[in-house]
Order: structure tokens, then sequence, then C-alpha cells
């Protein structure tokens, strides 16, 4: 049964009725005489006698006066309005659950203890007026629900004052706390003419009575005692809160998810990197190639400097041979080279003395090296050159503490492992000038060269492959450059992976104090605690330091000579390490020689020489392999096609203008959806499953020929992309031939792992594009596979250099197992220095063999 629905308007005008008929009943006097005050009467004894033209009452005035008196009292009920109104509601509410819910919602409410008071002392205000008004009916004896007469006892009319209505309460809030009358607080509070709600108003309005500040017992403010509602606050997406983080705006109490702390990390660490890198860049070096008119200048200073590091290179093993000579000789050699003295005159004087001049000499063929070393320590970035200059400094101490502590050389000479890792410099020097010699012939060349280019924004590539790239990858399409530029800044570019050097210098020293101070402890001297420092130092210090970086670009360079490319500096590798995808040309997956028309079908009266031509005027502007085909097809050159305008290239079809003639060329659907009839044939399905393609054309919106064109993939492709998978490369191909589509791929494609796509370009200069200058880590002045293969090779450099480093600390682990071993056993003192230097000599094995492994 559906639930009696309320009218609040309609209880309401029956609460104002039964009050209009109460009052109408309580006071019927007020319906006939007008509200004025009732004049009092007063005693002939106290009032003066008036005028005798008023002192005769007229009859009329004698009757009405008669029948006044005589009026009965009214039976009314003892209900009152509010009682009634009460009654309605609760009747109402026992019908309509609704409503009951509705006002019972008022009970459950919290009282305020505040409020709760103010409305004591008005209630108490209140009471106290009615409990004078009782005193008076008592007195006059007159009903409180009976109106005062108009006409009475004047002595009696002075304790009389005019009746107040009983407050009535429409729900139950507790009983009225009454005051007693003489009680001082009671009155103290009481508000009972309207000019104390008036002061009551000016002091809250001076702020004398606060609602908000601590009150004391006798003040009354408002408070609210309920507790505050917290507002929930506003969800933030992954969105707002990496600009918040951006911008430093997130609170505290915000929880970030790890995954975003991460990537804010990593996203800070790269643009410092970027900035880092454009600083770099914008440091102008001394001297620069930026045109072809240094050519034979650059050669020049390029040859002098091979010539230079082969006669260093010498002249380091000259003195290196010596150093060893004088640190294996002693007393009893075969041949005195010095002085007819005996023997020991001559261990005093010359082999720690004659010692360390070589070691002086082999510094000063190199000195380019250590003070590049010296400053690369210094300023918080160190190479390979500050682990020469470390072991030099310390080769350098030991010898002269030997001269003053041990003249009889009873521990030995440690400037041998000095001497060899200077020759191992001074030969990765040479290799690395002659490397950039190779480099700048390539790019001296007056041949086009490939290079990679950088591309950045809303790309194909990227809406393409969003889903494989990460934050920091990268994106790099082949182009076609005249001249490459940035050739001696990539030279002295730093490669980040030389921060193992630091690596490997701190632990070094540290392993080595370590050793010191416990020699130290052991109260074996001074002299024996720093030559087995020295000696730490000796086995530690890697002379692979200087092949893990510049060898594996060496022996990239050994390859791109027989190929024509060249890697430019020893950061190439890091350089393209973040490559993710690479896009190139169609002409690499299908190549023209391996691109047949075979057969043309004519439509209406077109000329099919005519139909030939005008193909060979189409791809003769936007390329691709039919160009070469197309050209091939026809007498004499291609003649140059005017104003012509790609107005679309779809994935299916390109619409094209040439010589102001508007063609359509593509798949058949594509025709279908601009209107055109494409008609089928039944051996089109098994021509297209055998890699091929069939061609819609038209001309003027007239369908004019259908070509059927046999695609056979380039026999390398697939060889090429096992590799670029290796790579973790994503291939993109740019084309806007309306042939070569995904499908195509898929079928000829046997490699199917590697993340493949048609990217269809709307300009064709994006297909081939040519810069005139770029600057690049990877030229090639051979085809685009081989520059694809380089840029294999390119990515293996940096595996190979992480390898490397790999070698190389595991070099540093067992030397320093090997010292500690001989320390602890006691064999470390007296020990030959060249234990250690063949120990550091069997490390470059492994290193070599991995870099020329590439």
């Amino acid at each position: 049964m559906q639930k009696p629905k309320f009218n609040i308007t309609d209880i309401l005008n029956k609460a104002v009725e039964a009050n209009e008929t109460q009052r109408k009943a309580e006071y019927p006097a007020k319906d006939t005489v007008p509200e004025e005050k009732p004049q009092r009467t007063e005693s002939s004894a106290d009032v003066k006698k008036p005028p005798e033209k008023s002192s005769k009452v007229k009859p009329e005035t004698d009757e009405i006066i008669k029948k006044y008196s005589q009026k009965s009292k009214v039976n009314i009920d003892d209900k009152t309005s509010s009682d009634a109104l009460r009654e309605m509601l609760n009747s109402q509410m026992s019908n309509d659950r609704e409503l009951f819910n509705y006002y019972r919602n008022f009970e459950n409410r919290k009282k305020s203890k505040r409020v709760e008071e103010l409305y004591k002392l008005i209630n108490s205000a209140t009471q106290s007026d009615l409990e004078e008004r009782e005193e008076i009916t008592k007195i006059s004896g007159i009903s409180p629900s009976v109106p005062v007469p108009h006409f009475t006892d004047p002595d009696k009319n002075e304790n009389i004052r005019k009746e107040k209505n009983k407050q009535q309460k429409l729900y139950d809030f507790g009983e009225t706390q009454v005051f007693d009358k003489d009680d001082a607080q009671a009155d103290k509070g009481k508000a009972e003419y309207d000019e104390d709600y008036e002061v009551l108003s000016k002091k809250i309005e001076s702020g004398e009575i606060s609602f908000t500040e601590e009150t004391d017992d006798k003040q009354i403010a408002l408070v609210n005692e309920e507790p505050a509602v917290e507002k929930p606050k506003p969800s933030m997406d992954t969105k707002d809160i990496n600009l918040r983080l951006l911008f430093d705006m997130l609170d505290k109490e915000t929880p970030v998810p790890d995954e975003l702390i991460e990537e804010n990390k990593k996203a800070t660490a790269k643009v410092k990197k970027s900035k880092k890198k454009e600083k770099e860049e914008q440091t102008v070096p001394a001297y620069e190639y930026v045109s072809r008119g240094q050519n034979s200048e650059i050669q020049e200073l390029l040859t002098r400097a091979i010539r230079s590091s082969l006669i260093k290179l010498i002249l380091a093993l000259v003195w290196c041979l010596g150093i060893l000579y004088m640190e294996l000789a002693d007393v009893t050699s075969v041949y005195d080279f010095f002085y007819n003295l005996n023997p020991s005159e001559r261990t005093i004087l010359f082999y720690p003395l004659v010692d360390l001049q070589l070691l002086f000499f082999l510094a000063i063929t190199l000195f380019d090296g250590l003070i590049k070393g010296a400053k690369g320590l210094f300023s918080g970035k160190p190479n390979a050159e500050s682990i020469f200059f470390i072991s030099f400094i310390a080769s350098t101490i030991h010898c002269i503490l030997t001269i003053f502590l041990d003249w009889e050389i009873s521990k030995g000479l440690y400037c041998l492992p000095c001497g060899v890792l200077g020759v191992v410099y001074a030969l990765i020097k040479y290799l690395q000038c002659r490397k950039d010699y190779h480099c700048f012939k390539v790019l001296a060349s007056t041949r086009s060269k490939y290079v990679a280019e950088k591309l950045t924004g809303n790309t194909k590539e990227a809406e393409e492959f969003y889903k494989y790239l990460f934050d920091d990858s990268e994106i790099y399409t082949t182009k076609k450059t005249d001249f490459v530029d940035g050739f001696f800044r990539r030279l002295n570019t730093r490669p980040e992976s030389e921060s193992i050097n630091g690596f490997i210098i701190a632990l070094s020293l540290i392993v080595a104090a370590v050793l010191f101070g416990l020699t130290m402890y052991k109260s074996s001297g001074f002299y024996d605690a720093f030559t087995m420092f020295t000696q730490t130092l000796a086995f530690a210090l890697p002379f692979s330091s200087f092949l893990i970086i510049s060898l594996p670009v060496i022996a990239a360079n050994r390859i791109g000579r027989k190929n024509g490319s060249a890697f430019i500096g020893n950061a190439v590798g890091e350089e393209y390490a973040d490559a993710s995808v690479i896009s190139f040309s169609d002409t690499e997956v299908y190549p023209s020689n391996l691109v047949k028309i075979t057969s043309i079908k004519v439509y209406g009266e077109n000329r099919i020489d005519k139909i030939i031509h005008d193909l060979a005027n189409v791809f003769s502007f936007v390329g691709g392999p039919l160009k070469a085909v197309t050209a091939g097809m026809i007498a004499g050159e291609v003649p140059v096609p005017e104003n012509p305008k790609l107005i679309e290239s779809a994935s299916d079809g390109i619409c094209v203008v040439i010589d102001g003639r508007e063609m359509f060329l593509g798949k058949r659907n594509y025709l279908r959806r601009y209107r055109f009839e494409a008609p089928y044939d039944d051996s089109d399905a098994v021509f297209e499953k055998r890699n091929g393609s069939i061609m819609y054309v038209t001309l003027n919106d007239t369908l004019t020929a259908k070509v059927y064109i046999k695609y056979t993939l380039n026999p390398q492709f697939n060889s090429l992309l096992r590799d670029l998978y290796k790579a973790g490369m994503c291939v993109g191909i740019k084309t806007t031939d309306p042939n070569i589509t995904n499908s195509l791929i898929e079928q000829s494609v046997k490699y199917k792992k590697t993340p493949i796509s048609i990217l269809k370009v709307g300009d064709v200069a994006d297909v081939e594009a040519e810069n005139e200058k770029t600057d690049s880590g990877i030229v090639v002045n051979a085809s685009l596979h081989t520059f694809l293969k380089m840029f294999i090779v390119c990515d293996k450099i940096r595996h190979v250099t992480k390898a490397n480093g790999i070698i190389n600390l595991l070099s540093l682990a067992i030397a320093f197992f090997v010292v500690y071993f001989l320390a602890f056993t006691g064999q470390l003192l007296g020990l030959p220095s060249w234990y250690p230097v063949l120990f550091q000599l069997i490390w470059l094995v492994p290193v070599s063999i991995v870099s020329f492994l590439l």
C-alpha cells in the first residue's frame, strides 16, 4: 500500500485557522472593540467631578454597559494552539513514516551546551514574568484566560498589569529552570526589557562578548562543540602529482607512489644530463672543423700527431727498458755500465738515482698525459691518465724514500709499474691518432654521407612504437648530408664511463692505506709500511684502464675502415645508448633491382605508353623503389614535373597532382573510398599472396590502368632485423609507395621478433631527407645498408665497454686478494717489481680479445 503523502502548506494553513479560531473564542471583544488602552474608572473621592454636561448618561450607553456586564465566559478547550498543532503533526507522522523519520532526526542531534544555557536564561526570564502575572491575577481574582474588564475598581487596578500569553513549546527540550525572585544572580542574567537586548547587541559588536575566544562560566558564547567534519581531499591522478612534484607544490601529507618518485628522479637526472651535455656542446674548442677548406690543414695536423705519438711511444719504451734493467740488476750483474767503482758505492749512488732519473725522462716524454690526469683528478672527473698520475707520484715518493732510508735497496725499487703504464698509455695514444686520421678522411670525402639524426616531439615513429618506448628512449632516423661538423668537439668529449676510474683510484688508495695502517700498527717502520702501500697500488691500478673505452672504438673503426665508415670520439657508444627506434627509407627493404612490374591492364581508350610515362612522372616525384623501375621503362630521362604536390599519403594509396592533373594510385579499397570503379579479377588474390601488389591508377576522375607489381625482399634484411632486435631496436620504414604496406611486409619478412612498421610520410622529402650540414657520431660513405650495420656495431661498442669494465673490476678484486695474502704470509716485502707488472699484463689479454671480437 502506498504511503499517504503530506503537504506542509496544508498543515500550516490548518494551524493558522486553528489559531484564529482559538483567538476569537478566547478574546471575543477584540472583534468589536477597537484596540485602545482601557480607560480605568476612578473613585469619586479621588477624581474630580466631571462637568455638568457629561454627568448625564444616555440610554443607549446604559444599555450597552448592561449587556456587556452580563456577558458570560466562553468555555474553550484547554489545549493551546501549539498543542493542537503538535497533535496534528503526530497524527500525520503516524500515517507517514517518512515524516516521522524526518522529525526523528532532530531528536538525534547533539545539543550544544552553550545554546542550552542561553535557552535556559531566556526561558527563565519569561517564566519570571509569568509568575509575576499569576500573582497579580491571584490578587485581582481574574482568570488568566479572561481579559481584564474595562470597568473595575480603581483601587485594585494599581497591581494589575497587562496579561501575557503563556509561552508554549513545540518540542520538549527539558524542564524550564526557574530562578528565585530574590536571587541576585537570576536578576543579573534576566533579559526583561528591550533595552537589555540592545545592550547585549552592543556588547557583541564591541567584542566584549566573543563566541570564539575562551569565556568564563558567567559569560555565554555560542560555540559548536560537534567535531568538525573533514572535507575529503580531492583525488589526484598521476599527471596532477607529477605537475605538483615538478613545481614543488605537493603537500607533505599527500602519498606519492614509489614509481612516480623513481620516474621523477630519472626525469630530473635526465634534465641535468641534457643541460650538462648542452653546456659541454656550447663550449667552443680552440679549433674546429667547419669547412672543406680546412681539409689539407687538418690532415697535416693529424699526420704530425701520428708521428709525434709514435716517437713518444718509442721513447717511452726505451725509458721503460732502462727502468726494467735498473730494478732487475744488482751487485752481481755481469755488465757494469757506469763507473769502475766498488759495488757498495755503485749501489748507493746509481741504482735508485738512475731509476728515478729514467722515470723523470718518461714523465717528460708523456708530460701531456700527466697534466691531463692531474686536471681530471683535481677537477673531480678522473680519467685513465689520472691512474698514470697517481702511479707516478707513488713511485717517485718511494724511490726518494729508498735513497734516504734504504741505501742497500733491500726492499727493491718500484718504478717499473709506472714505466709500463706509461708505455701502454703511449700505445693507446698512437692508435687513437691513427683512428682520428681515418675518421677525418671519411668526413673529408666529397661523397654524400649517411648519418643518424635524433628526432624529438610527436613524430610518426613515436606514435607507432609508443608501447615499446621508455621515458629516456631516443628515436633516430637516417639522413644524407654533404658535410659533418663537430669533429674536434667529439674527440675531446669525455665519456661518462670514465667515472669508473674514480672508483678504482679511490678504492685502491683506501685498501693501500688500510694495509699501511696495519703495517705501522705492527711497528714494522714507516719505510716498510710505505713500501707495502706502493706495492698495493702497483698491483691494483690496472693497465687495462686505458683500453676499456678506447680499444672498442679503435676496433670498431678498424671494421669501419673496410666499409667507408667512421665512429668519431670515444663517447660515440654512449651517445646512441638510448636509441630505441631507427627509421629509414623503403629502398633498403625493397631495392629497385628486386622490384618488377609484371603486367599492366589498361581501361578505356588510354594508351599504355602514356600510362607508363605518367607513372614515371609520379614516382620520380614520390620516390621509392618504383622510381628507378618506371624510369627504366621509358626512353631517355624522365622529365621533371611542374609544381608536383602530394595531396594525401594514406596507408593504401596516394593522391598527387602532376602537371595540373590529379591522380589517385593505390589499392582497391582506397579507390572505392573515393567512389572509383575498381574491377577485381579472380586471379588477383593469388597474385597478392605471392608478395605481389595490384595498384589501380586514375587520371582526372577516370580509371586508366591496373598495374601488377612483384616485390622481393632484400636477402640481407632478415639478418639485419635479427641484429637490430639484439640491439633492442624498433624498425620504421618510411615510404610514400602505395603498394608497400604492413601486410606486404608481414608476407615478406621471415624474422618476426623485431617490431617493424610502415610509416607513411606526408612529405616526399622525409623519405630520403638530405641536409647540408649535420652533427653526427656515425658517418658512412657507403650504402644505407652499411650504415645500419655500423649503427649495430655502435651498439656493440657500448656492450663491449661494459664487459671491459667488469673485467677491470675483477682484476682489481683479485689484486687486493693477492696483496693481502702475500702481506699476511710475509712475502710481500722484497717482492720484485716485475711481479705486479706481469699480473697487470695478463689482464690486458681478455680486454683486447673482447674488444676485437666486435
